[in-house]
């Protein structure tokens, strides 16, 4: 274990989380709807930079014993500052040829950029896909991204990305809805705003849970500020939705919370019950 991964367990099954790397964005996108000086006041309080969020991309490793699952690809060569991902997983004796499943909780570049290794062939080679049908569907079908409060440039990289990245995997992508048990232990739960069709992803095990809401919950002050939004979900009131209806998930089945954008290593041990509103 190092800094770039970390192990734990839910029941008998061993996870990793393991960073790809991180990027840093202007506070601005994490708190597109908040005041300035509200969202400021909440990054003094945790000592956090104002001028910027560097936030990290954590994926999720889950061994069953009997399958070997990946949540998400990270954001390949995005920047400068990603694409670790594939390295951690080695240095932890996880080659990605031993991957059988890997969960695209959405199509994003951070999550899908990684689809493809430094030489341009699959970098889980053995892998079958697993996304959302509605995800699927909405990036294969002439996306809009208008609704996004983002600039043109931003919206022609994520699409590019989706259009280069998705049928590279059209032949061996399995599309699941909401509840779909993808291995035993592992299920996806429909959370969309996001993207259209973004799925978190829940592990039981010896009646342990661990529910990694991705990008339901874009920054830790998000658990508390649950009427704030990014710039980048494309459906608002849908993400908010979303947002509560996991924290209120994770109570009631006292679950560890996860996400892709939290702090190394992106959990959050059993969120109270007034975090989910």
């Amino acid at each position: 274990m190092d800094s770039e991964t970390h192990g734990f367990k839910v029941g008998a099954f061993d996870c990793l989380a393991v960073s790809d790397g991180t990027f840093a964005y202007p506070p601005g996108v994490f708190f597109a709807n908040a005041s300035k000086e509200d969202y400021e006041a909440e990054l003094e309080k945790r000592h956090l930079p104002l001028d910027e969020v560097t936030t990290p991309f954590v994926c999720l490793y889950v061994d069953t014993g009997e399958h070997r699952v990946l949540v998400d690809t990270g954001a390949g060569k995005l920047a400068p500052t990603t694409g670790r991902l594939v390295q951690n997983l080695r240095s932890q004796g996880i080659e990605p040829a031993s991957i059988g499943t890997v969960i695209l909780t959405h199509a994003h570049p951070d999550h899908i950029g990684g689809i493809l290794d430094s030489n341009g062939a699959l970098a889980f080679p053995s892998a079958r896909y697993v996304m959302s049908r509605d995800e699927w569907n909405f990036w294969t079908d002439a996306p809009d991204l208008s609704s996004l409060h983002c600039n043109e440039h931003i919206r022609q990289l994520v699409l590019q990305c989706a259009a280069d990245m998705l049928p590279l995997i059209r032949h061996r992508v399995d599309l699941v809805d909401d509840g779909a048990e993808i291995v035993p232990g592992v299920r996806a739960v429909a959370a969309p705003g996001h993207t259209p069709g973004h799925i978190a992803v829940e592990i039981n095990s010896r009646g342990e849970t661990l529910i990694d809401a991705v990008d339901a919950v874009l920054h830790p002050i998000l658990i508390e500020q649950l009427e704030w939004y990014s710039s980048v979900d494309l459906i608002p009131e849908k993400t908010l939705a979303s947002r509560r209806h996991l924290l209120k998930r994770a109570v009631e089945k006292g679950a560890t919370l996860m996400a892709f954008h939290f702090p190394s290593p992106g959990l959050v041990s059993r969120p109270s019950a007034k975090c989910s509103g």
